[in-house]
C-alpha cells in the first residue's frame, strides 16, 4: 500500500516538474520539446539560468504584468 502511494507521488512530481520545465521554456520564447535537451545536464543548466524575454512572446504575456485600461 505504501509503494502505491509513493508511486503515485513520484508520478505526481514528475508530470509537475515537466511542466515546470515547459512553463520556463515558454518564458524563453523557445518550445515545449526543448525540453528533452533538459535531460542532459550540461546543456539544461544553460536553459536553467538563461532569461526570459523582455516583453510578451508568442506563448503569451509576461506573468505578473497586466495593463490597466
Amino acid at each position: 500500500m505504501v509503494s502505491v502511494v509513493a508511486a503515485l507521488c513520484l508520478l505526481y512530481q514528475l508530470i509537475a516538474g515537466f511542466c515546470l520545465c515547459i512553463r520556463r521554456l515558454h518564458d524563453q520564447n523557445l518550445s515545449g520539446l526543448w525540453m528533452f535537451v533538459w535531460i542532459i545536464p550540461p546543456f539544461g543548466a544553460i536553459f536553467a539560468f538563461r532569461a526570459g524575454t523582455a516583453g510578451p512572446n508568442k506563448y503569451g504575456q509576461v506573468p505578473g504584468v497586466y495593463k490597466s485600461t
